[in-house]
């Protein structure tokens, strides 16, 4: 019972920030780049891309990205089953993350890229963020990123342009 308050409670903290994504998804269903939609328990939503779509190119695939999550909705493109597994249990935990925090999500989570940008010159902005690492455990990903395996090289570290 606690649980299920405690997820409402964090529905709640981000409702602004959901309800501006669901007037996006909307847009989305309405001009067919949404393939399924879910609802789960902990009031996450599950927004599952039309690979073919306009926005899986321009904001998925172009990028190499599986899943995005905004509030407590979890955007993803369809893949493999495992891929696809873990990318959601990636994304629900940013949405438990943003649960926690509400609107200072994204601040935080900003504040923290920008910290490790300045003052921790051997790691990467977006693979070593708090955020990410524990999403990446979460999801049993890999946590540790070497540089070698950065995508845009190991020498970017700024991952947001």
């Amino acid at each position: 019972m606690f649980k299920k308050i405690a997820f409402f409670l964090g529905f709640l903290w981000t409702l602004p920030v959901s309800l501006g994504f669901w007037i996006f998804g909307i847009v989305l269903l309405v001009t067919g780049q949404i393939q399924k939609f879910k609802m789960y328990p902990d009031f996450t939503f599950l927004w599952d891309l039309t690979n073919e779509g306009w926005f899986c190119r321009k904001a998925f695939s172009d990028r190499g990205w599986g899943g995005w999550s905004c509030g407590n909705n979890i955007v993803v493109i369809d893949s493999d089953t495992e891929r696809w597994e873990r990318t959601v249990k990636h994304e629900n935990r940013h949405c438990q993350q943003q649960y926690a925090c509400g609107l200072f999500f994204y601040p935080i989570y900003i504040i923290n890229s920008i910290w490790i940008w300045l003052f921790q010159r051997s790691k990467h902005s977006y693979y070593d963020n708090w955020f990410e690492r524990g999403a990446r455990s979460y999801a049993g990903q890999k946590v540790e990123i070497p540089k070698e395996q950065w995508s845009q090289g190991m020498t970017d570290r700024w991952a947001w342009w």
